[in-house]
């Protein structure tokens, strides 16, 4: 009876060690992604800067306050558009998703430069070029209001994908100056997102998730859902994939039923993170048809 016990004391004492360890693992790699930056470019054979895609640009950098003291820089790139007389006075700005940075918007930024009178890339916290930790997404549209304020009076297009689609919706809805939401696989719910994600590696979301919450809130990092069920602030294209496990259709559903502002888009055979490799005509020409509603309003 007695080794039974210590057997089932022992199992215990593991298990817990293993919670323990997943949960530090989790919150470290939400809080500390792998940063891409040039030599992740370089080693892959993708353009390193707008230059490579013809595009002339002015990097610089924002500087922001850091938590605890201290100074986050985040890395910026203003980019010219080439559409001319023909483009509309936009100013785009895009967020990239977790784990990101500026070189994925890149790769992906056809058709915005004959469309807007000029594009805005920048890396989150913890991302790419720019200072860290990550705060995933918690609180990080007052970067993006610091940044809309160093860029002048817009209007300005918010171009969010995943992570970024979250803090691009947050931003507009108390910003006048933003005037259209362009939405790619946003996720409104950082948790069932994670939840999501840990599945899909294999892991027990629970208690893993929850007890990596709790850990972020301590750190002063709250996890709030949107709720999806609310009108957009402004007019917003939605894209999304048929096969998403992560933001599921069926999580961006109910902003498209609740508003005629909203404009949603499935693409089919598509999951989180291929959008333009499974659609991307249909998403150019969606954009285009937005862009080109926004300029006419």
């Amino acid at each position: 009876m007695a080794d039974a016990a210590g057997l089932l004391i022992l199992l215990a004492v593991a298990a817990a060690s293993l919670v323990a360890l997943l949960t530090i693992a989790l919150v470290r790699g939400m809080r500390h992604p792998h940063r891409r930056t040039v030599a992740y470019a370089v080693a892959r054979n993708l353009p390193c800067d707008p230059e490579e895609r013809g595009l002339m640009y002015e990097a610089w950098t924002l500087r922001r306050s850091g938590r605890g003291g201290g100074d986050v820089t985040l890395a910026v790139w203003e980019v010219q558009g080439r559409g001319g007389a023909d483009a509309a006075p936009l100013t785009a700005v895009f967020l990239h998703g977790w784990g990101q940075s500026c070189l994925d918007t890149l790769r992906t930024i056809e058709p915005w430069p004959d469309l807007v009178a000029r594009m805005v890339l920048y890396d989150l916290r913890g991302h790419g070029e720019s200072g860290g930790p990550s705060r995933v997404g918690i609180g990080e549209e007052d970067d993006l209001a610091a940044l809309l304020d160093e860029l002048g009076p817009g209007p300005f297009v918010l171009v969010g994908r995943s992570l970024g689609g979250g803090i691009a919706w947050r931003q507009a809805a108390r910003d006048e100056r933003v005037a259209g939401l362009v939405l790619l696989a946003p996720v409104f719910d950082l948790r069932d997102a994670t939840r999501r994600r840990l599945h899909r590696s294999g892991y027990p979301a629970w208690p893993i998730a929850p007890l990596a919450f709790a850990w972020l809130r301590l750190c002063g990092l709250p996890a709030r859902p949107l709720d999806a069920s609310l009108a957009p602030p402004v007019p917003t294209l939605i894209v999304c994939g048929e096969h998403d496990d992560i933001v599921p259709p069926s999580a961006t559903a109910p902003l498209a039923e609740s508003s005629e502002r909203v404009t949603r888009v499935v693409i089919e055979g598509a999951g989180h993170a291929d959008l333009e490799e499974h659609g991307p005509d249909v998403i150019a020409n969606s954009i285009r048809a937005f862009v080109e509603s926004i300029r006419r309003a």
